[in-house]
């Protein structure tokens, strides 16, 4: 699956916004259960604790135990907190999966994220 960097994660290593790579593996957070290999649909309930993303170009050092050009990347989430019209407060969380490129056939969304 082809994605695209949509934060300056580390500028000087060119992961930064608009950066491409592909989806090289997907690590799921330790307290999740287990994922068929076939499955089309996954619903998680946690986030993934971090994704290996191939990139298209990058000035990192080859790291240990991966593939050249293969980096860790963590999603990211962000909390906001909001005044509704009746006055009450409330928290809300997003998580950062965008997509660049129509989404693909297999998808793999957190429980509560759609």
């Amino acid at each position: 699956m082809e994605v695209m960097v949509t934060y300056n994660v580390k500028t000087d290593l060119d992961v930064a916004n608009g950066a491409r790579g592909r989806v090289h593996d997907i690590v799921l957070d330790g307290e999740e259960t287990a994922v068929s290999e076939g499955a089309n649909e996954v619903e998680l309930k946690h986030l993934p604790s971090y994704l290996l993303i191939e990139m298209d170009r990058t000035r990192a050092e080859k790291l240990d135990g991966l593939p050249k050009d293969v980096l860790p990347l963590e999603p990211i989430s962000e909390s906001y907190q909001i005044t509704m019209p009746s006055g009450e407060k409330r928290t809300v969380k997003r998580t950062n999966f965008r997509s660049q490129q129509p989404m693909p056939s297999r998808t793999i969304v957190p429980k509560g994220r759609r």
